[in-house]
């Protein structure tokens, strides 16, 4: 679970959770471990994140890792109180091994659309063998089709890079 909590000097109060598995997975929760956490980054358009970007990993290789994305208002507090329509989940690949963390980096330099690229580690043995070690996720806002989407992998399908890739833990991006 993702919960959010108000701070002040002298208390904690609990405004909303939302659930990092989708719906149909979510009597299953001991199968799945929390991984990283991600805001997307401040722009001139959006000074404030306007999405959270959450991942999972499964507990074994059988239980693939999942990509949740949550819609943000402008205070930071989600959007939509019951959860359904401002969230979006996505099925990796592999379970993310013992790392399934992201960074995230605007496809434009405004950052006006909330588009932006996900670089997911993929630690999970199938992932080393069969490429995607690293990957390249896109997500092109809410107001767009198609969700996630890997755009690119590394090391390719068919080429072992596992001196590289093993225990691989967390990519970020340069610039």
């Amino acid at each position: 679970m993702l919960d959010a909590y108000t701070i002040t000097p002298t208390s904690l109060a609990h405004l909303a959770s939302r659930s990092l598995l989708p719906p149909h997975l979510r009597s299953d929760t001991h199968s799945y471990r929390g991984d990283t956490l991600m805001l997307t980054p401040p722009s001139p358009a959006h000074p404030s994140p306007r999405t959270l970007f959450a991942t999972t990993r499964g507990s074994t290789s059988s239980h693939r890792g999942y990509l949740s994305v949550f819609a943000l208002d402008a205070d930071g507090l989600f959007v939509d109180a019951d959860g359904e329509n401002s969230s979006y989940y996505y099925e990796t690949p592999t379970s993310g091994g013992k790392a399934h963390a992201i960074d995230v980096l605007h496809k434009t330099l405004d950052g006006e659309g909330g588009e932006v690229w996900l670089l997911l580690t993929d630690d999970d043995d199938a992932a080393v063998e069969d490429g995607g070690g690293a990957r390249v996720l896109e997500w092109d806002g809410w107001g767009q089709d198609g969700g996630v989407k890997e755009v690119a992998g590394w090391p390719e399908k068919g080429r072992r890079e596992d001196v590289w890739m093993s225990g691989g833990s967390h990519a970020v991006w340069l610039d």
